[in-house]
């Protein structure tokens, strides 16, 4: 953490993902999906039980060059002064 109290990396990450995606109409998709994890400053500061975690919904548009996504995703815990919920556009899979 740096003066401000805010992350700055480690040497140790765990990422678990789930998505459940579905056809809405033609090139459109849905998307359902729960994230969990947490970077860890050291190998020896991991801990499996010490995550952050989310849940949200999102749109896939499947075109013929690039698959477009946005989601949007709602914390469980957020933190004090941490926003709820967070809109997110991306290119291609995450998996």
């Amino acid at each position: 953490m740096d003066a401000g109290d805010n992350p700055t990396g480690g040497d140790a990450e765990l990422i678990l993902n789930s998505e459940l995606r579905f056809p809405l109409y033609k090139f459109f998709d849905g998307v359902a999906f729960v994230d969990a994890g947490n970077v860890y400053q050291t190998l020896q500061n991991f801990s499996p039980c010490d995550l952050r975690s989310s849940f949200g919904f999102g749109v896939r548009v499947r075109t013929p060059y690039l698959l477009l996504r946005f989601d949007y995703g709602i914390k469980l815990n957020p933190k004090p002064g941490e926003s709820k919920g967070q809109f997110f556009f991306s290119f291609g899979q995450a998996f």
